[in-house]
């Protein structure tokens, strides 16, 4: 048999033993409430329906395997006439079905016994609690004969069936944990405040009520945490109350992640919990390979972080109660999340500053080596060369040799003031991003510079303005220095939410040796903004450099 069918033969099992118990349950109590005894083969198979829906519920087959003994062992003796048969099997496989929704293979099947465990307290309590109440030494017998109890009972043996059919409808959906909770906090706490009065009134008559009225709060207290226990395994409340302390006691924000993460696990009782913002982990606890399930924390309706969970062993996905518990998680610590959020990007944004600092600091060094030194070397050698002429009265080559140191120490001059401007804090203003880009292209040679700025510069961020300036002038300065190119483009524009930085040249292409420097630099100031960079061959020769900006993005 394949797996669906064999699911829908035990659906069937489960499904027939429910209608068998709703029948048989609605002919036992018509009986009753007509005050007339139901005959005995009614009686019979409604114990065996009985039976057969704590042995078989909810996956239709007993788990474990041997409940069926138990169920079988039971129905035996009720065939023979045995009711103490009936009530020790009832006994034990109900309090089996509290041990099986503990280890359900499924959400659902684990959510659906907890419906049947709703139907249980009551009709437990009622015929269980209250008969061992009545039946102490001087305990209220006459309970047990009251038409009141008649009904009670009547309705506690409808209580069973139709919650497990609910059970078996709903599966995971529906607040089957709170009323798991509260129905058993209040039917324990009832039968612990009676059977409280009743030994009491065995021992000593005159103190009985005020025995009950003094039990009633550590009764209701005991049961809660009994229901807590029941409902919810290892119940959340305790984690959840923790959490806003936890957090106040923190000292820095790379501890929230952790602690987040930790109460998570330990809320759900799963193997594994994690904390994301974008890719990165704030923290994790446990096994973090496993399959987890993800809830968004936001913060003003923005999203500021990310909480993730496994499902408990031996289960397929998290309940609805798990998904509300990581939703109050969230709502409690979205605040000290953001803060961590916003601490690990200035973090980062300060990384990237003191790597980009590190490069300017390069490239200068690489300009006062490479072309300052070396060019005022030449001044040096070209004002030696003039002095030797002028001592052999060469005045046509002493001239000419002249011009030169004028025009090297004036191109020197230029180089030396590009340096101390870009030493200097770069601030644009608005409208001056073109003419900016203009004055400071139009010195230092070839090649050719045609510049094309779109009229953005209006909409951008003040923090993005000296950040295209610095990234064209470092492209073109790398052009100059290494591409031997004739023509250079620069377009600057703005596209959606991003400023695009494209730099085309007609020279040798990409990968030439003392380039590195630059495009670091580049490279670190487009991250500095969330962007990117890249440097490729350009379609009919020589290289095209992209750089782009996030405007909403401050580094």
């Amino acid at each position: 048999m394949s797996a669906d069918g064999g699911a829908r033969a035990a659906g069937w099992v489960v499904w027939s033993a429910v209608v068998a118990v709703l029948l048989s349950t609605a002919a036992v109590s018509t009986a009753l409430l007509r005050g007339t005894t139901p005959p005995q083969w009614v009686v019979s198979v409604s114990m065996l329906a009985w039976l057969a829906l704590l042995t078989v519920y909810p996956s239709g087959t007993p788990r474990p395997h041997w409940a069926a003994g138990v169920g079988l062992a039971c129905a035996a003796g009720v065939l023979l006439g045995w009711p103490a048969a009936f009530i020790a099997g009832f006994a034990a496989l109900a309090v089996l079905q509290v041990w099986r929704f503990q280890s359900r293979s499924s959400v659902a099947e684990r959510q659906a016994t907890k419906w049947l465990v709703l139907g249980l307290t009551p009709a437990l309590g009622l015929f269980l609690g209250v008969g061992a109440v009545a039946a102490l030494p001087g305990g209220p017998a006459w309970v047990l004969q009251h038409a009141a109890y008649a009904v009670l009972s009547v309705m506690g043996m409808w209580a069973v069936p139709v919650a497990a059919a609910v059970g078996l409808a709903l599966g995971d959906k529906g607040p089957v944990d709170e009323l798991v909770r509260w129905v058993v906090t209040a039917v324990s706490a009832t039968v612990l405040v009676a059977l409280a009065h009743a030994l009491t009134q065995v021992w000593s008559p005159g103190w009985s009520t005020a025995v009950a009225c003094v039990s009633v709060l550590p009764a209701t207290w005991l049961a809660n945490r009994l229901a807590t226990q029941l409902a919810y395994s290892r119940g959340p409340q305790q984690s959840l109350r923790a959490l806003p302390l936890l957090l106040a006691g923190t000292t820095g924000a790379e501890e929230v992640g952790p602690l987040v993460a930790r109460t998570v696990r330990d809320a759900l009782a799963s193997p594994a919990s994690l904390v994301r913002v974008g890719p990165h982990v704030l923290g994790s606890s446990g096994d973090t390979a496993l399959h987890l399930f993800e809830v968004p924390v936001l913060l003003h309706r923005n999203e500021v972080a990310v909480l993730a969970a496994a499902a408990r062993p031996g289960e397929t996905s998290l309940s609805r109660r798990d998904l509300d518990v990581m939703a109050a998680v969230a709502v409690t610590a979205a605040p000290a999340l953001a803060g961590a959020r916003a601490a690990r990007a200035a973090a980062e944004a300060h990384h990237l500053a003191a790597t980009a600092r590190d490069r300017e600091r390069d490239r200068l060094h690489a300009d006062l080596h490479d072309e300052l030194g070396p060019a005022l070397s030449g001044l040096s050698l070209t004002a030696a060369a003039i002095s030797s002429r002028l001592a052999t009265d060469d005045t046509v080559t002493a001239s000419r040799l002249v011009e030169e140191l004028r025009g090297g120490i004036g191109h020197t001059a230029t180089r030396v003031r590009e340096l101390a401007y870009d030493l200097r804090p770069t601030v644009v203003e608005p409208t001056q991003l073109a003419p900016l880009l203009k004055q400071r292209l139009g010195t230092g040679g070839p090649p050719e510079i045609t510049l094309d700025v779109e009229p953005c510069d209006l909409s951008l961020p003040d923090h993005v303005r000296p950040a295209v300036v610095r990234v064209v002038l470092e492209a073109v300065t790398n052009v100059r220095r290494h591409a031997e190119a004739l023509h250079c483009s620069v377009h600057v524009a703005r596209v959606g939410d991003e400023v695009r930085v494209v730099v085309d040249d007609d020279g040798i292409g990409p990968g030439t040796a003392g380039s590195g420097i630059g495009l670091g630099s580049i490279a670190a100031r487009t991250a500095a903004l969330h962007g990117t960079s890249s440097l490729r061959p350009r379609p009919g020769g020589g290289s095209r450099l992209t750089a782009t900006f996030t405007t909403g993005s401050e580094g």
